[in-house]
């Protein structure tokens, strides 16, 4: 699967910095940081990719896997597949990047009323929207 999350927006960020107009002493400071990574594909390619040696860990051995005790630069890589549970109360804390975020088609099924209204009829009748 290729792709994935290829910007991380939030639309509307407030300040409470020294150095800006309305700053109030009484609130925690606070700034803003925008953040541009250029050229993300090349710096994937430059890091080690697995080449051999897999090895999968089932459902008896994964009780022994710590997780928390691979070091993030080691030698050894790994991909984990798990079913989460991911509360919908966390939904809005994580709207601007979902911590899962899942590799699907949308069709109209899934959409609200109100994205609904702005699909013309041939996608609608064939509820597939790309």
């Amino acid at each position: 699967m290729r792709g994935g999350i290829a910007t991380i927006s939030h639309r509307h960020a407030l300040t409470n910095n020294p150095l800006v107009e309305g700053y109030d002493p009484n609130k925690p400071t606070s700034y803003i940081t925008y953040l541009d990574a250029s050229n993300l594909y090349g710096d994937a390619m430059s890091n080690p990719l697995p080449v051999s040696k897999f090895e999968f860990l089932f459902h008896t051995e994964i009780d022994q896997f710590d997780l928390m005790s691979i070091p993030p630069d080691g030698d050894t890589g790994y991909i984990i597949e798990c079913d989460l549970i991911y509360p919908d109360h966390l939904h809005p804390l994580h709207s601007d990047y979902p911590v899962a975020p899942e590799h699907l088609t949308v069709n109209a099924e899934i959409l609200s009323p109100f994205a609904t209204q702005f699909i013309n009829k041939e996608w609608k009748s064939s509820k597939k929207l790309i």
